[in-house]
């Protein structure tokens, strides 16, 4: 992941539209700066897009019951399951 500071001035000139693409360099030449941990940073904005929350688990949970619940066992494995020892299927 990257994080990207953009100067507040610039932006208010030059406004970033939905659907942007760039192209980027970076020149990691010189390694004498401040590490990223020494660095203060103050967050203006950001996204909740990837953030993961209870109702997208509760959706997911609800999909794997159902999933479960319309699932068609062929009456082979059925019967399998039943028994307390498993069947080999060498020689069917």
């Amino acid at each position: 992941p990257v994080r990207i500071t953009l100067d507040p001035t610039q932006l208010l000139e030059h406004p970033l539209r939905v659907g942007l693409s760039m192209r980027v360099e970076i020149d990691v030449s010189k390694q004498d700066g401040k590490l990223l941990a020494e660095t203060p940073t103050q967050v203006i904005s950001q996204t909740g897009s990837f953030d993961s929350t209870q109702a997208e688990a509760d959706a997911d949970s609800a999909a794997l019951r159902i999933i479960q619940a319309n699932l068609v066992v062929p009456e082979h494995a059925q019967s399998e399951r039943e028994t307390s020892e498993p069947k080999s299927r060498i020689g069917r």
